[in-house]
């Protein structure tokens, strides 16, 4: 009853509307940042993706420790298919930690993606149309939609996401972002699809930004053959088998 309680207090703080929020009982505090998504979608994705304002200008969240000079970062990456960020909370860290929504995610997509009595009726129409499917729910029909449609969709969304976080860390390493003081520590804290594309990010290591960094990986890491992503809460059995 107490956990309730206190996510229930944690989670009425929250909102992406507000540009400053403070955590009860603590000196951290909440930034929504907003950001800019540079990557050429027009000769790179789904025609009906470039419409989606959401995923080109949003806002991401850094908390502040106590400690406003400290020169360490940490970069929460979410998993696939999540649509909040109620369940994430930085404390004890002595560190920047940015929650930064994967391409199409969180508050990355339209908000009726993630309304049951706006999505019910597209599961429906999908389990017409193909017949019954294994995991199929509300909560997944729009990433299950939009895989079967184009299955190449997860990739381009792992590009524009990584792109997207090298202009993050590269602001930051260059002393320009608004909250977070000119830094090149960065850590990774990755969980279930974000500890992918993370592992991919660190091997990677564009503009050195990773070299020194350390990776912290919960529910995720497997090689991709070995990904089980069929679930009703992430995507069906047949967008699963697609991608």
């Amino acid at each position: 009853m107490e956990y309730t309680k206190t996510f229930n207090e944690l989670k009425s703080v929250f909102t992406n509307e507000n540009r400053i929020m403070s955590i009860p009982d603590s000196d951290i505090k909440i930034h929504n940042i907003l950001f800019q998504s540079d990557v050429p979608l027009k000769e790179f994705s789904n025609q009906n993706d470039t419409l989606i304002a959401e995923n080109r200008s949003f806002s991401y969240p850094v908390f502040t420790p106590r400690n406003v000079k400290s020169d360490k970062v940490i970069l929460l990456l979410h998993g696939l298919n999540e649509r909040s960020w109620v369940k994430y909370l930085a404390q004890y860290t002595d560190s920047y930690v940015i929650l930064f929504p994967i391409s199409f995610h969180i508050n990355r997509s339209p908000s009726s993606w993630k309304d049951p009595r706006a999505m019910v009726h597209f599961m429906k129409d999908r389990n017409a149309s193909l017949g019954e499917i294994n995991m199929s729910s509300f909560a997944n029909i729009a990433l299950s939609n939009r895989l079967t449609e184009d299955p190449m969709r997860f990739f381009k969304s792992g590009y524009q996401t990584s792109t997207d976080i090298v202009k993050l860390l590269s602001c930051i390493r260059n002393g320009e972002h608004e909250v977070i003081p000119r830094t090149a520590n960065f850590n990774l804290f990755a969980y279930s699809i974000g500890a992918f594309l993370a592992e991919i990010i660190l091997m990677g290591n564009p503009e050195k930004l990773f070299s020194e960094s350390k990776l912290f990986m919960f529910c995720g890491g497997s090689v991709f053959s070995n990904m089980q992503g069929s679930s009703k809460l992430i995507m069906d059995s047949l967008a699963f088998h697609r991608v």
